[in-house]
């Protein structure tokens, strides 16, 4: 029981409570259950999770909530929760715990409060695509300096259906392409097609054809296949992960489709492209 991959990252130290913040997102999470998590608490935080896929069961105080998703369930500190999915509809989503001194005013005025903690999202698409972008800042330590105030707004807008219009020409300040690299670099191990990607930003793929094209000189679809590949090569030569471990890790279908690519691309299979000791 209770089956699961999760990381996460933290905020950039100069945030924490004491510094008087009124409201800013302290830790964000990425979470994957194999259909059989459980798991009974009495909460600490304030926390938000928003359900990318599967469907499974949030109670507080004894009360049921039914989320899957496109829905959120939210944590108040002192809450005794307890919350689970099932085999059939496995749990995936991200979630991010609040900090400040008016967050559960900020969490009321988006429509979540102790008894409406479960809601559905106004705009999951878009949502998605900000936490994943959220998450590249907070793991590589590099963000605006504000950023974890506006992103915490951002999210509540876009949950609760104010303006929040994050993924434009800028995310969080980055770029189209910028914002597209990010994303590929967050999901390695289940990269997902261009066309996805896009949808997730909730922008076209002419768009990010054309934005890609102009910032980097390739297409997105060129560029997703490079990065696969130099991940591959950097984990070949310089870890002992298996065929098939590295196939998986960066997001081909199946270990054969892998052979295939970087024979055609490298001359040799990954077993002897790494006997060769080649960079």
């Amino acid at each position: 029981m209770n089956t699961f991959k999760q990381y996460g990252y933290p905020a950039s130290p100069r945030f924490s409570e004491e510094d008087g913040w009124s409201i800013f997102i302290s830790y964000i999470g990425f979470f994957k259950s194999s259909g059989d998590f459980h798991w009974d608490q009495v909460s600490p935080m304030f926390a938000i999770h928003v359900v990318l896929k599967g469907r499974g069961v949030f109670q507080r105080d004894g009360r049921k909530y039914v989320v899957g998703a496109g829905e959120t369930f939210t944590f108040f500190p002192g809450d005794r929760v307890i919350y689970f999915d099932h085999p059939e509809s496995p749990w995936e989503y991200i979630w991010f715990r609040l900090a400040g001194k008016n967050v559960e005013k900020a969490l009321n005025a988006s429509g979540i409060t102790r008894t409406r903690p479960h809601r559905k999202i106004s705009n999951p698409g878009k949502l998605e695509g900000f936490l994943h972008e959220i998450g590249a800042m907070y793991d590589k330590g590099r963000h605006p300096p504000l950023f974890p105030m506006t992103a915490a707004c951002s999210c509540l807008d876009m949950i609760s259906g104010g303006e929040g219009d994050v993924s434009t020409t800028q995310i969080g300040g980055k770029s189209i392409a910028d914002s597209f690299v990010s994303i590929v670099e967050t999901q390695m191990e289940t990269v997902p097609s261009v066309g996805k990607i896009a949808a997730q930003m909730r922008i076209d793929r002419t768009t990010l054809f054309r934005a890609f094209i102009k910032e980097h000189g390739i297409s997105p679809k060129k560029f997703l296949e490079n990065r696969r590949m130099e991940r591959a090569m950097e984990l070949l030569s310089k870890t002992k992960l298996s065929v098939k471990e590295i196939s998986d890790a960066c997001g081909f279908s199946h270990p054969g489709q892998f052979c295939k690519v970087f024979s055609l691309r490298n001359g040799k299979t990954p077993a002897k492209w790494r006997i060769s000791g080649k960079l």
